[in-house]
């Protein structure tokens, strides 16, 4: 794996975000979900939405290795939306640069708490990054089945 650098994401980037986003809940999410529920999580992920949420200030950041990126994660002020590597680049350490790319981040900019809502799929890779569970919540995906999620939080 070549070296990673981290840039910001830009509604140019939605055909790969889409993609990553995408094939990183089918694949990466059958961990914890069936594949019903993961295609029910992909579900009614469109281009204009990455575009949508940058344009209300939600920064996207993204890992590239090369020229193409490998992975990207989202922040609104102290809370992280999202965090997805592409599945065939997973666990070769990308979603923990990432995730200390955007903690960083954060922490420079907003506050010395984080907050997230994790799939369960996601809850021990945020756990080993010393985040600790407030809550479980259930979580209506937008192909309108309903999921279980963590709420949890990281003090710097």
């Amino acid at each position: 794996m070549k070296e990673i650098k981290f840039r910001s994401g830009y509604p140019s980037d939605a055909n790969k975000l889409l993609d990553i986003h995408r094939k990183s809940i089918i694949n990466l999410g059958r961990e914890a979900y069936t594949c019903e529920e993961c295609e029910s999580w992909a579900h009614g992920l469109v281009l204009k939405g990455y575009r949508s949420a940058m344009d209300r200030g939600e920064r996207f950041i993204l890992a590239v290795s090369g020229d193409e990126i490998v992975g990207f994660s989202s922040y609104v002020h102290n809370e992280i939306v999202g965090l997805f590597v592409d599945p065939e680049k997973a666990r070769q350490g990308i979603g923990t640069q990432l995730l200390n790319k955007v903690e960083d981040d954060i922490y420079s900019e907003h506050s010395t708490l984080i907050f997230l809502d994790a799939a369960l799929s996601a809850v021990p890779f945020y756990k080993a990054h010393g985040y600790v569970e407030l809550r479980s919540e259930p979580w209506k995906t937008r192909g309108g089945k309903e999921l279980l999620s963590i709420r949890m939080s990281k003090i710097q």
